[in-house]
């Protein structure tokens, strides 16, 4: 079983490849079905909810001073809705191109910072005479030191692994792009789910005397009666009666389960796409064909993993909403938590050798078995250098935000607080369409380095020989492992 963490892929043929048939088409089949049954009574049911209750508010309006005024405010946020994502998606993408060789002192400054910041609040807080709060950010100031103290060594291997994927990344930006694309998709199903929540709530909520088999009261059209008795019913029983918790539980997962799937196919695709430049350095076609693959053979596996975690965050949701249940659903978010970081790995190997999901889970245990607590250290190393990227892209966006609403308002303080807000929200935005790219294209160097390293060899010699110098430094034992047993596989190439 330990081989199976290093050789789970040999089959070098099965890369990229569209062919091979529908990968667990089940579940696609039920995602469509299910995709159409919302839409269609979303749309034609939810829809004329909305407009049967939407007359009778416009009284035509004045226009006079303030619609000048509000429609200036507007067009100044509206602005600042544009503006920020652009400028800040375009200032993610060249923090993308600073931290691939800049990454092993970004985390030491960033964690050192972060200590001296924790300490600089027990300072304050011992001078202030509040002594409760000065021990709790001592005590989390000296465990942050004993972390990063245990994984220094850690951060060069780390960025040799980043380095990777931020060529990925800058090979093929059109991954970014398809990552703001899907967003359209992402809102157009929030809509539809919430017109068909609309019917669903409209039906359950309508009275009907017919299917008590009795007649509208003709003294009271609210109230229904029996005609053979002339009896009247009161309101109790007259009361519209509510949809069942089932059918709640079940919108709740499908709102999750489109959300998951629209997200995961963005992670398939950026996946694929950079196992495209591992494995051929660079393909015109790579972002299309891995999209292409990620909506066609492997869409089933993506619904059947984004099901797997809809119905756990369903019944966390409705765990959280009893509050006698709050210790249960907080192990349950640990579990989904895990679970969603397992799928993350193995919508990986979906997206390089095209495996159901069940083939696919495998192999994700095979990873972790043979690399430990390497690729959960890894990941935390990119949480903090994203984290930092992804507030500088706040801060610009606020200060975008600023700067509109000083052109379009006078200086009042309430007015930029506004204004800094929407550009903070639209700029963290946007960076996350920019940042989540490269967390999959990362994923995807740490499978690709275990699966098949002699295939970046082939393609990249320069980064190959900075992940072999990583491993051979900072993990010998395993490397030393995986060299005895494919020696084929890390060799160090010819001319380099």
């Amino acid at each position: 079983m330990e081989e199976e963490a290093y050789a789970v892929a040999s089959d070098s043929s099965q890369r990229l490849q569209s062919d091979g048939g529908y990968r667990d088409a089940p579940f696609a089949l039920a995602f469509l079905v299910h995709l159409l049954l919302v839409v269609f009574f979303g749309f034609t049911e939810g829809v004329p909810v909305l407009h049967g209750g939407g007359d009778g508010g416009s009284d035509g309006g004045s226009g006079d001073g303030g619609g000048g005024e509000q429609a200036q405010y507007l067009g100044g946020l509206l602005l600042v809705c544009v503006m920020s994502p652009i400028v800040c998606c375009i200032f993610a993408f060249t923090y993308v191109g600073y931290i691939k060789n800049n990454a092993e002192s970004m985390v030491e400054c960033l964690v050192t910072s972060h200590i001296l910041i924790m300490l600089a609040a027990v300072t304050f807080c011992v001078s202030s005479g509040a002594s409760t709060p000065a021990a709790l950010f001592l005590l989390f100031a000296a465990i942050e030191v004993c972390w990063y103290l245990s994984i220094r060594h850690r951060i060069p291997f780390m960025a040799a692994h980043l380095a990777c994927a931020c060529e990925a990344v800058q090979t093929y930006p059109e991954m970014v792009w398809y990552s703001v694309g899907m967003i359209v998709p992402q809102v157009l199903w929030v809509i539809s789910w919430c017109l068909c929540v609309i019917t669903v709530y409209a039906r359950a909520t309508a009275k009907s005397c017919a299917y008590y088999g009795m007649i509208d009261d003709p003294a009271d059209s609210t109230r229904c009666c029996e005609p053979a008795a002339n009896q009247t019913f009161t309101q109790e029983d007259c009361e519209p009666k509510d949809a069942s918790s089932a059918v709640y539980f079940a919108l709740l997962i499908s709102l999750y389960w489109g959300a998951q799937v629209v997200a995961n196919v963005v992670h398939t695709t950026c996946c694929g796409a950079t196992g495209s430049w591992w494995f051929q350095s660079y393909d015109s076609n790579a972002v299309n064909a891995s999209f292409r693959r990620a909506m066609t053979t492997s869409f089933g596996s993506i619904c059947l993993g984004s099901l797997v975690v809809a119905a756990l965050k369903t019944v966390e949701y409705l765990l959280r909403e009893t509050k006698e249940n709050a210790c249960l659903a907080c192990v349950l978010s640990c579990v989904r938590s895990l679970i969603e970081y397992f799928n993350r790995f193995a919508y990986v190997y979906v997206a390089l050798y095209g495996f159901d999901f069940r083939r696919a889970g495998s192999a994700v245990f095979g990873l972790f078995r043979s690399s430990g607590w390497t690729v959960v250290i890894h990941d935390d190393l990119l949480g903090i250098v994203l984290l930092f990227g992804a507030l500088a892209c706040g801060v610009v966006g606020a200060v975008i935000g600023v700067g509109v609403g000083s052109a379009f308002e006078d200086d009042s303080l309430s007015t930029a607080v506004i204004y800094a807000f929407v550009g903070l929200l639209t700029g963290l935005f946007a960076a996350q369409q920019v940042f989540c790219v490269l967390d999959s294209a990362f994923a995807t160097v740490l499978v690709a380095w275990a699966e098949e390293p002699a295939a970046l060899r082939a393609s990249n010699p320069s980064l190959y020989l900075r992940l072999y110098e990583a491993w051979n430094t900072h993990q010998h034992d395993l490397f030393e492992t995986a060299k005895s047993r494919y020696p084929e596989k890390y060799t160090i190439p010819n001319g380099v």
